[in-house]
């Protein structure tokens, strides 16, 4: 990732937190586009992106009514 951006990211809350707390976290948010999904979003977690980031457009894709077929 550090060669190259990203443009577009889809990820659990839980593991871009753990992304985030490492060194230089803007490094692995994507230019474009975060698909945050899996897991409820936090407005905690919207902040702390937000930190390093205006320009990505943040996309919740979390389903609460979601079920094993």
């Amino acid at each position: 990732m550090r060669s190259h951006t990203i443009d577009c990211l889809k990820i659990v809350p839980s593991h871009l937190m753990a992304l985030l707390s490492a060194s230089q976290p803007q490094k692995i948010l994507p230019r474009k586009r975060l698909v945050i999904g899996g897991e409820a979003l936090s407005s905690q977690l919207v902040k702390t992106v937000r930190q390093y980031t205006q320009d990505c457009q943040i996309i919740n894709h979390y389903g609460p009514f979601k079920k094993p077929l």
